[in-house]
């Protein structure tokens, strides 16, 4: 609105953005709003390693050059944002899928993960992981939300040095949803996605379950699948 665009969703429509940005370009309008709020996430990216101040292989020599890169508006890629860059280009460039399926790998800095776990190979450890973050994720009062669930038991992954993926998870209890063996274990309720789910733990333990009654998912595919 402040500069002007044919719409506020200028930016959001690939087909858009760059004439939009021709645009401001041409006009030479300074947003000051529009700059603080660019800065505090390249300063956010900075911190988590995925851009550097410094030019990559032209480290400052004095301790002048090191303060003027410091307080410059200019960053450069890393090896980990190229590699953050790949994951998403394999999720189609659709955030979701990119969140569901590679938010663990990426979250290793362009390194590798010790294992990426796997919803058929995997289940015990899966189960373990999401057993151990239960108690995090209960609540005094209601139901446990699914998605804090997995997210606890997703971190905790990453601490080991593997990699538990949000759909990895959803699968398993997909699978656990649809078994009737676990009818006395988990119940399900909500929102059909799973941002919006919750879940009840009736009795027992999910490795207890699993060790017992091996989930079979041959005719599910291992990315998210809503219910």
């Amino acid at each position: 609105m402040m500069e002007r665009l044919p719409h506020k969703g200028a930016f959001l429509n690939p087909d858009e953005r760059i004439r939009a940005l021709q645009q401001m370009a041409g006009r030479k309008t300074r947003n000051h709003l529009a700059e603080y709020h660019a800065v505090c996430r390249f300063e956010q990216l900075t911190d988590l390693g995925f851009l550097v101040k410094e030019r990559p292989g032209h480290p400052p020599k004095t301790p002048e050059d090191r303060q003027r890169a410091r307080t410059t508006w200019a960053w450069y890629a890393t090896d980990s944002l190229k590699a953050l860059g790949q994951l998403i280009h394999a999720s189609r460039d659709d955030v979701d899928t990119y969140l569901h399926q590679h938010w663990a790998k990426s979250s290793f800095g362009g390194k590798d993960p010790v294992r990426t776990l796997d919803d058929r190979c995997d289940q015990l450890k899966i189960a373990e992981l999401l057993d151990n973050s239960l108690p995090r994720a209960s609540r005094q009062l209601g139901a446990i939300q699914v998605h804090t669930w997995v997210l606890i038991a997703a971190l905790d992954a990453i601490e080991m040095g593997t990699a538990l993926e949000f759909s990895t998870a959803y699968s398993i209890l997909d699978a656990i949803h649809q078994d009737s063996r676990y009818s006395t274990y988990l119940r399900l309720s909500g929102q059909q996605s799973y941002l919006g789910r919750t879940a009840s733990i009736i009795k027992g333990s999910m490795t207890d379950y699993v060790s017992r009654f091996p989930l079979s998912l041959g005719g599910y595919p291992s990315e998210h699948k809503e219910i």
